[in-house]
């Protein structure tokens, strides 16, 4: 047992030299041009020794390019694959940030100039099909597949970079603010998405010219009007916002969604409501307004619902 045991520390050491001396020479010159003698020379072992271990230089680099892809596509399948959320989907990205940070030198290498693009195509194609099922299942119905395409090319080209930037830097953030970086400007992306595709303006929803006529609710009970300086203000108020599409991967708990909810409907059937969380509803339908700041919203509306209300 104890043999066993020293000759398995003994492989994976010689493992470890293998590995690192690939990288070294990875960053000096491209895979074609590196001999078993050359590394077997830089990690002071017998060619013998290697090639109780590798047929060849490829091969070598060929088995540590699939421990290191096993060990991302494992993290995806645990926080990411079928799980739809911000919260997985930020576990996934610290977790492959701490392999990244693990596998520094080899990573930047890879990623280098005399790396293998082959295998890098390898990565972004996983990320590709996976983020692509969650695009298609929370994008806006108005968004052409090709669109999709785009926007998730887009995002891998700014994921590869901002990592081969990170990796180069010799990674002196820690993985939990890069996680938490790319999780913000994946986001900022996506909401962009989301406002360029469904926008509505407020004459897109109540239509163009005068309302003859408005109805106040607040949670389904009419409010009683005072005046058409009142209905004036409110239309101006309302007026004065763009709506647009709310992100669906972030997913506002139901207690929010039924909070006091202020209503005013048009005369021709369309509504624009907000409630005390600020959360925004056309015709019934959550979305977002340009300005973000729905809470204000609520307390301007309210003012106006109720004039004669003591603050």
């Amino acid at each position: 047992m104890a043999d066993n045991q020293k000759q398995e520390r003994r492989y994976r050491r010689t493992e470890a030299l293998l590995v690192n001396g690939l990288t070294t020479l990875l960053q000096e010159k491209s895979i074609k041009e590196i001999t078993v003698r050359e590394l077997a020379d830089l990690v002071d072992i017998n060619r013998s020794t290697f090639y109780l271990h590798y047929t060849d230089i490829y091969d070598l680099l060929e088995k540590t390019e699939e421990r290191l892809f096993q060990q991302i596509q494992d993290i995806m399948q645990t926080e990411w694959t079928g799980k739809a959320d911000s919260t997985h989907f930020y576990r996934f990205l610290e977790r492959t940030f701490q392999v990244l940070a693990e596998n520094a030198p080899l990573c930047s290498a890879l990623m280098g100039p005399n790396g293998d693009i082959a295998f890098l195509r390898t990565i972004e194609d996983m990320f590709r099909n996976e983020g692509l099922k969650i695009l298609r299942a929370f994008a806006p119905v108005e968004l052409r597949e090709q669109d999709l395409q785009y926007a998730i090319s887009f995002a891998l080209a700014g994921c590869m970079g901002l990592v081969g930037r990170w990796l180069k830097n010799g990674c002196p953030e820690t993985t939990t603010h890069m996680a938490e970086l790319l999780l913000l400007l994946l986001f900022a992306t996506g909401r962009l998405i989301y406002t360029h595709v469904y926008s509505q303006d407020f004459s897109d929803i109540a239509e163009t010219g005068p309302q003859s006529t408005i109805t106040l609710t607040e949670n389904d009970v009419e409010v009683p009007q005072t005046d058409d300086n009142q209905k004036t203000a409110i239309i101006q108020l309302l007026s004065e916002q763009t709506y647009t599409a709310y992100p669906h991967f972030i997913k506002p708990s139901q207690n929010k969604l039924t909070a006091n909810r202020l209503t005013v409907t048009f005369q021709n059937g369309n509504s624009i409501g907000v409630n005390t969380d600020g959360y925004v509803f056309v015709n019934g339908k959550l979305r977002a307004i340009k300005s973000g700041d729905g809470r204000n919203l609520y307390h301007d509306l309210f003012v106006l619902f109720y004039p004669t209300a003591k603050e």
